[in-house]
Parts: C-alpha cells; sequence; structure tokens
C-alpha cells in the first residue's frame, strides 16, 4: 500500500494526471463537497478566519471551493493544472520533505516499508529545475 501511495508523489504521476482533461474538474468537485461548514466547529474555525488580522498567517488560504479553484482562475485566464504541477515542481522535492512513521514494528521492518519514498520526491523535479536554471 504505502508503495503505491509513494507514487502519488513522482513527478511524473503528476504531470500524468494533471494533463488527463477530466481530472482537474473532478478534483475541484471533490474538494467542494469535502467543506463542511455546517458544523458548529467548522462555522467557528470559519468566524475566527473572519475576524483576526488579514496580515496573520493564519488569516490565509486553508480549504479550496469551486470559487478559488475553477471561478476565479477563469476570470483570471490561470489555467489550474499548469499552476499545480508548477507547485509541485517548486515544492514537493526531497530536500523539503520529511517523512514520519509511527509503529509498533521493528524499525527494519519500517525502514523496509518506507524504502519507496526514498527516491520518490520528485528528484526529476530537481533536475528540471537546474536545466531551467542554465
Amino acid at each position: 500500500g504505502l508503495e503505491r501511495f509513494s507514487r502519488l508523489f513522482t513527478l511524473d504521476e503528476v504531470e500524468t494526471t494533471t494533463q488527463k482533461p477530466f481530472v482537474i474538474p473532478r478534483e475541484i468537485e471533490r474538494v467542494t463537497d469535502e467543506l463542511d461548514r455546517t458544523s458548529d466547529a467548522s462555522r467557528a474555525f470559519y468566524f475566527l478566519k473572519s475576524n483576526i488580522n488579514p496580515e496573520h498567517p493564519f488569516a490565509r488560504f486553508s480549504a479550496g471551493s469551486k470559487r478559488t479553484l475553477k471561478t476565479i482562475p477563469e476570470e483570471k485566464g490561470i489555467d489550474v493544472a499548469t499552476e499545480l504541477l508548477r507547485f509541485f515542481r517548486d515544492h514537493y522535492l526531497a530536500s523539503k520533505a520529511t517523512l514520519v512513521v509511527v509503529g509498533k514494528d521493528e524499525l527494519s521492518s519500517m525502514d523496509w516499508w518506507i524504502s519507496p519514498f526514498s527516491n520518490v520526491m520528485s528528484q526529476k523535479a530537481a533536475l528540471t529545475r537546474k536545466q531551467s536554471d542554465s
């Protein structure tokens, strides 16, 4: 399961996925559907966010919606798939990643389970960045 999960973090997988025309709209719908603004906890959270200093980091973006992921980008001529790929290339790098594993198993077993992550975190992105800097 972890090996399959780790493949989600490869540049090739992200490039392939973002190029499929049905993926981005489907994921935008999922994000929109997952927003829960009806529970007391979520209402309190959004109330707090709306009443704090807008310069404070907590006031920044915290969850997407159809408006923030589709409507506004379309109005501004922003291609969401391109921006997602750029974000991935800029931020999903092994040098910026930390993997934390907690378990009751022997360290050698857990090390074997997490080995798929050791070379997955977009090494190709680092190479791509170096080539574009030249």
